[in-house]
């Protein structure tokens, strides 16, 4: 899906273009992402003025950054109104008073253009280097129309992080970033002019980390763009009403944490809730999340695909490691929950594959018109312990070309396949499927895959060495 998606929005923007207190730790607790632990320093205050508040933010973050790491952007209750931003190489905390309580709202007639000529993304925010979090507060579009050049009236996203952009240190492959983002509300707006494809946005991604360079012709700059070194973690946090909501990509070397038990974040009203593309070597973590697919919409990407030209052709080091645990997928009347595609794998053999460890997801079911799981080229995936509740005008489990999976102790007893099927295996080999009362509702088209419905806690029945060795691949979660 997303080749089309966003190669169809490249060529759109190509023609275009022709409250924190001094006494409180900054980071209240340690941190799995490996954040700096910042030395708590000055705090600088900004109240909301009733008109536009993009130079007084931006007053705030220069006197934040004069004054040394660890100092606090401290926005107070109230609605703070924002224009396009830049903020380079910051050490330290934005917080607001909450998210009910402290609202950044974009302005209308924002000059995307001006960005543009720049070759840069029109993103509402932009944090560039640095080591930043961000917490308690709500950013959102307007209704209607932001821009009244550049674009026809949307901006590409509300917060952008990257290591270098097009007028920063530029493809500087050693500069990175440092992202914790904690309680806050992304929100955009429908809009039938706008982008999307089953409805129309006025924002096309709500938070996203990734390169910012725009070019007219991406075809001059073919292997140009490094991969950025990207730590990111996001929890607690709603992102509601994009194309896209959560955006991942063109990151290498680094770790994601998109939720964790008990913090896990909500996406709903997004043509996608998101994925993360275009990586090498990274350590990703989902958990804890609750995604909301609605009608014909997709779930999450996971997914090594080369969509974009300008990157590098950079090697991967090490594998990739997704483990996606403990997720609610809502799906209603959707198309799929989560594809899972490696198909640079395939395209550069000898390179280490990415490793999928999907287990104990909650899928319900609401008439969705598409397999829940796609694992696409994905080699040597674990699917086990997932729960699948409700009704499917399809089916369950999709994979075409994925060798060396297992399957083991997923539930399908509580949902009803129209498609009659609980899986199917296309040019797919050497898979090990046990228990989920399968019974005779899965299609085998592959070779060598052992296909058992006992039951996996029946401890005495040898399981094989097809999944011995599958489980010895997998050094278990990561945090």
């Amino acid at each position: 899906m997303k080749t089309l998606k966003l190669l169809f929005m490249l060529f759109i923007f190509a023609g275009l273009l022709a409250g924190c207190s001094k006494d409180e730790e900054l980071y209240e607790e340690p941190d799995d992402l490996m954040l700096k632990k910042a030395t708590i320093g000055q705090v600088f205050q900004v109240m909301p003025s009733g008109g536009d508040d993009t130079q007084a933010l931006q007053d705030a973050f220069d006197a934040a950054m004069a004054a040394g790491h660890g100092s606090v952007v401290q926005l107070c209750e109230g609605e703070y109104h924002l224009g396009f931003i830049e903020i380079r190489d910051f050490y330290g905390c934005m917080k607001g008073a909450g998210k009910d309580k402290t609202i950044i709202t974009a302005n209308t007639g924002l000059d995307a253009q001006a960005l543009m000529d720049n070759h840069q993304y029109p993103h509402l925010v932009k944090f560039v280097g640095g080591d930043v979090k961000l917490c308690d507060f709500t950013i959102q579009a307007p209704e209607g129309p932001l821009t009244i050049n550049g674009t026809p009236g949307f901006i590409h996203c509300l917060i952008n992080f990257s290591a270098c952009n097009a007028n920063y240190e530029w493809g500087n492959p050693d500069r990175s970033i440092n992202v914790l983002v904690d309680n806050i509300r992304l929100k955009g707006q429908f809009w039938e002019e706008g982008l999307g494809y089953h409805h129309g946005y006025n924002t096309y991604f709500g938070i996203r980390t990734g390169w910012d360079y725009l070019f007219a012709d991406p075809y001059a700059h073919v292997g140009e763009v490094y991969r950025e070194k990207i730590n990111f973690k996001m929890i607690n946090s709603e992102v509601e009403t994009f194309v896209y909501g959560m955006v991942l990509e063109a990151m290498c070397d680094g770790t994601y944490v998109i939720g964790e038990k008990n913090k896990g974040n909500v996406v709903s009203e997004c043509d996608q809730g998101g994925g993360v593309w275009e990586f090498r070597n990274m350590d990703v973590l989902v958990e804890g999340n609750t995604i909301n697919v609605f009608e014909d919409g997709w779930g999450l990407d996971l997914d090594n695909y080369p969509y974009y030209m300008i990157l590098a052709d950079e090697p991967k080091v090490t594998a990739t490691t997704f483990n996606v645990q403990h997720n609610t997928f809502n799906l209603n009347q959707s198309d799929y929950g989560m594809l899972l595609r490696d198909e640079l794998s395939m395209l550069h053999p000898g390179e280490p594959t990415v490793n999928y460890n999907v287990k104990g997801n909650n899928f319900k079911l609401s008439g969705n018109h598409a397999p829940v799981l796609l694992p696409i080229l994905a080699q040597n995936a674990v699917i086990r312990n997932n729960k699948f509740t409700g009704h499917s005008t399809d089916i369950g489990i999709y994979s075409w070309g994925s060798d060396n999976a297992l399957l083991l102790g997923n539930n399908f007893s509580n949902a009803v396949f129209d498609g009659g099927l609980s899986l199917i295996i296309e040019m797919s080999n050497n898979w090990t499927v046990v228990g989920g009362n399968l019974g005779e509702t899965v299609l085998d088209l592959g070779e060598n895959n052992l296909i058992s419905g006992f039951n996996n806690m029946d401890s005495d029945v040898p399981f094989g060495q097809t999944i011995t060795d599958n489980l010895s691949k997998k050094s278990g979660p990561m945090y």
